[in-house]
């Protein structure tokens, strides 16, 4: 599985269309065995482009603090699943919290705020 962690300057952003690179990673939920870490910067910015570059780069999964609904809807799109309401300074801190629950409760950060603000509207 390909997880794609949203990154500025390479520490963990809460806000999933406002970083600036990714924290990539291989993990296979099997053995538990984190491959080929690395940060990829952005080569475009605003949110309607994650998407499709998430998608050129084989990205199975997405983990991130806040994503509004039209970036679920877009990832939903292009067959990326996603996990949201994750926290931490380091994307690797995103990533264990994650291997060690899956499917623990947390709060979209983006789901208690207006976002019409975002030309992209999510």
């Amino acid at each position: 599985m390909r997880i794609a962690i949203p990154t500025s300057n390479e520490a963990f952003t809460a806000h999933f269309g406002k970083s600036d690179g990714l924290y990539l990673c291989e993990y296979d939920p099997n053995t538990g065995k984190i491959e080929q870490p690395r940060h990829i910067q952005r080569q475009s910015r605003g949110c309607e482009s994650l998407p499709n570059w998430l998608s050129d780069l084989a990205v199975d999964m997405v983990l991130a603090g806040g994503m509004g609904a039209g970036a679920q809807a877009n990832l939903d799109r292009v067959g990326i699943s996603y996990s949201v309401g994750h926290s931490g300074n380091h994307p690797e801190d995103v990533l264990n919290e994650f291997i060690n629950d899956p499917n623990g409760p947390r709060v979209n950060a983006c789901e208690d705020h207006d976002h019409d603000h975002h030309h992209c509207k999510h």
